[in-house]
């Protein structure tokens, strides 16, 4: 059995807000005695179900509504625009003929980004940071960022007009992961390193503007572009390890992990060169703001040698700002 004593505040050695001292009970015959401090074997923490490609941690259900909301999405969005600037089909499919296909690839880079409570005052069940100023003068959280990954970029598009594109886009990101620290009172600064796998996987409809047709200017083969596209992210972290040196060898803590859809937007600028008949080169920058990278609420693993034992906590999230360049190939139909 184990007993939490509360404390008016604590955030001191890794255990939620308010947790400040851990008592193992032993038992006898059934009844609860105190006893002698036992080694408390956690239950595994559940791990969410991997259904797509290399691992992207997303249910079947969020795969059916990831599906739907794009396709709803994408035929509203062509819809709007279409009815917006006149759609000329004879006309869209002279200059650039009318369906495409594209395919991507590059990098994306994360921007700083912090790990906070979803509630820091929640006590059922407990918020893992908790509200007050870390060691850095910053709120409690962890703060780092999602580093680098390549990007695996698609897109189908049709021509609405020679200056007005739409597509329907599908951006993966499969080697993201946090690096940062936490900042826990009466710890040194940058001292407790948090890690964690992540990747995520957006849809999008796009629209593209070309202001060269529009303003009737004269590049040869080179066609400049501006873009912007609405849609859904499905963003996965595993369990996030925080680990806890100056509290002694092997000292850690394991959160959940977890899975979360959010709203997506983007927005982008780039180079189209026409390299062959019915062949396009796509230079592209990107700016893809994918929402949140969430922790499941649920038990958490407090390690302190030679003891281990579990807490219930409360979700934690950080904001997935990326920063994305590619090069891709457009096939006209």
């Amino acid at each position: 059995m184990l007993v939490l004593r509360r404390s008016g505040r604590s955030a001191s050695n890794g255990l939620p807000e308010g947790l400040s001292t851990v008592t193992i009970l032993g038992t006898e015959g059934g009844r609860s005695a105190y006893g002698e401090a036992q080694t408390v074997r956690p239950p595994s923490i559940a791990k969410p179900v991997y259904t797509l490609g290399a691992g992207l941690g997303m249910k079947n259900e969020a795969r059916v509504k990831a599906g739907r909301a794009f396709t709803s999405g994408t035929a509203a969005l062509a819809a709007f625009l279409a009815a917006s600037v006149g759609w000329d089909a004879a006309m869209a499919e002279e200059a650039n003929r009318f369906l495409d296909v594209r395919l991507g690839i590059g990098a994306a880079f994360s921007e700083n980004a912090a790990f906070s409570d979803e509630n820091c005052a929640s006590v059922d069940p407990a918020a893992y940071f908790g509200c007050g100023i870390g060691s850095d003068g910053r709120p409690f959280g962890a703060y780092g960022d999602f580093g680098s990954s390549v990007l695996i970029d698609a897109g189908l598009g049709v021509w609405l007009q020679d200056w007005l594109r739409a597509e329907a886009t599908v951006s993966y990101r499969p080697d993201l992961g946090f690096d940062g620290a936490a900042n826990f009172s009466n710890v040194p600064n940058n001292t407790e390193p948090v890690r964690s796998d992540v990747e995520s996987l957006s849809v999008m409809a796009t629209g593209y503007v070309y202001p060269a047709p529009l303003l009737a200017w004269d590049l040869g083969p080179v066609n400049p572009f501006v873009s912007a596209g609405l849609g859904v992210a499905y963003n996965h972290t595993s369990a996030m390890d925080y680990e806890f040196p100056t509290l002694g060898p092997g000292s850690a803590t394991i959160t959940q992990g977890g899975s979360h859809t959010d709203f997506a937007w983007s927005v982008g600028a780039g180079l189209d060169v026409d390299i062959a008949e019915d062949w396009v080169l796509s230079l592209a920058y990107r700016y893809s703001d994918l929402g949140e990278v969430v922790t499941d609420r649920g038990d958490i693993l407090v390690i302190r040698p030679p003891r281990e034992f579990t807490i219930p906590v409360g979700e934690t999230m950080a904001p997935l700002r990326l920063h994305e360049v590619f090069v891709s190939v457009r096939y006209a139909f």
